[in-house]
């Protein structure tokens, strides 16, 4: 599996929410929208970098069939 870079990290997950939020029909928020997108981006892009075992869970997780 090719790595992402860590400065590549951050702004895949933030416009990736943003993209989340307009797919379910949410109009753009401006600043309030910016002010959550950068500190759950920046968070889970930590999250993600602290958890090793965390992310490669997140990649590899399969639902289990009924």
């Amino acid at each position: 599996m090719r790595l992402l870079s860590p400065e590549t990290v951050y702004p895949l997950l933030h416009e990736t929410f943003h993209a989340i939020l307009h797919s379910k029909g949410r109009e753009y928020g401006c600043d309030t929208e910016e002010t959550y997108l950068r500190a759950l981006a920046a968070g889970l892009s930590l999250a993600l970098r602290d958890n090793p075992d965390f992310a490669h869970w997140l990649l590899t997780y399969r639902q289990p069939k009924a």
